[in-house]
């Protein structure tokens, strides 16, 4: 029950982020402005809590290929994160970029099974598909 608390947490929190960042944008700021400050603004924080909750030693133990997934899941976090603030910037409706992009989880359950990382059942390819249509229609019908 408490991941579920979580994770409608994270839900509500992204949401209100769209509209923070549709509003900064309208407010006159460039999308990489906005990155760059959170970016910084994400950095300095997350130095805080390594240096708070972790174990600096923690670094040795990451190998070559730790590394390099690391680095690969910065950079297109990045990317991500750079197309998503000017999608929102450009647009004058936030639903669409934001149904389109809360797919993610759809790409990823994808994924780990062409990946061989996890199986889908029955009832998971439903909910694909009906995830599927369901932005189809955001994005056919908005505006």
């Amino acid at each position: 029950m408490m991941l579920i608390v979580l994770a409608l947490s994270v839900a509500i929190i992204w949401g209100i982020n769209a509209i923070l960042n549709k509003l900064i944008f309208d407010n006159g700021i460039d999308t990489i402005t906005c990155f760059a400050i959170s970016s910084i603004m994400y950095f300095v924080l997350a130095i805080a809590v390594f240096i708070g909750y972790s174990n600096i030693n923690s670094l040795k133990i990451i190998n070559k290929k730790g590394w390099i997934l690391l680095t690969t899941y910065s950079l297109l976090s990045i990317i991500a994160y750079i197309i998503y603030l000017y999608c929102i910037k450009v647009t004058n409706d936030i639903n669409i970029i934001i149904t389109i992009t809360c797919i993610s989880p759809i790409i990823t359950l994808l994924l780990t099974n062409v990946f061989n990382m996890s199986s889908i059942n029955i009832i998971q390819i439903v909910g694909v598909c009906l995830a599927t249509v369901g932005v189809c229609l955001v994005a056919m019908y908005s505006n």
